[in-house]
């Protein structure tokens, strides 16, 4: 019993290809600056700052995870 049928791959062409390539090789550029940028910025935080930074953003993505379930069903 098939519910969905396969996905038929298509074949890019050649400029699709060369585009895809291009845009990968920017996102991942892009990536390298600014994890390497946010290295040098937290290159001398100790770890009870590193803990503290853990349990401010994970404290700030519960509510806001909270707030939107509470709307939810409001």
């Amino acid at each position: 019993m098939r519910l969905f049928g396969k996905a038929k791959k298509e074949e890019l062409s050649r400029g699709q290809e060369a585009f895809a390539v291009r845009m990968a090789d920017r996102i991942c550029t892009l990536q390298r600056r600014v994890s390497d940028r946010l290295n040098r910025l937290t290159a001398g935080f100790g770890r009870s700052t590193w803990i503290f930074l853990l349990v401010l953003g994970c404290t700030g993505f519960g509510s806001y995870c909270a707030y939107l379930v509470w709307n939810a069903f409001n």
